[in-house]
């Protein structure tokens, strides 16, 4: 996203990220100032909060590495992923399977419990996009 930004390929404010953790309660959650995205900022009590944003995107990386906390991240990405009908943003997970059994029971409690359609992309897809958009020059091949 940044690469996108500093290559002038998006418009000023079209891309925003914000702290979000999903330890919070979705009825606590603070706004992004700016977008009325949810965070977990600590705004004046003064501020002007709006409704949340409806998202295109959503990206985690990495986070489906502590059993404890797969639920709260589930619950929080549903929350985001129904907030408005007619249109669901795509949510990429993107993750190593350091723990194959963890990661395939996180992704029957996202798919059983929170009723998340994920499904998995293969590697040689992975693969190919990264080599297609010619940013793979320096991810390996055994990444």
């Amino acid at each position: 996203m940044y690469q996108m930004e500093a290559a002038g390929q998006t418009v000023p404010g079209q891309i925003e990220v914000c702290e979000l953790d999903w330890t919070i309660q979705p009825e606590d959650w603070q706004l992004c100032l700016d977008s009325g995205s949810p965070s977990a900022g600590e705004y004046p009590d003064n501020t002007e909060m709006r409704e949340p944003q409806h998202f295109d995107l959503i990206l985690t990386a990495d986070t489906i590495y502590e059993p404890s906390i797969v639920r709260p991240l589930l619950s929080t990405i549903a929350r985001l992923y129904r907030r408005r009908s007619g249109h669901s943003p795509t949510v990429l997970l993107a993750l190593e399977r350091r723990d194959p059994t963890h990661v395939t029971e996180a992704l029957r409690v996202a798919r059983d419990e929170y009723d998340l359609p994920f499904k998995q992309i293969p590697v040689k897809r992975v693969r190919k996009i990264f080599d297609t958009l010619g940013d793979g020059a320096t991810w390996s091949r055994d990444d």
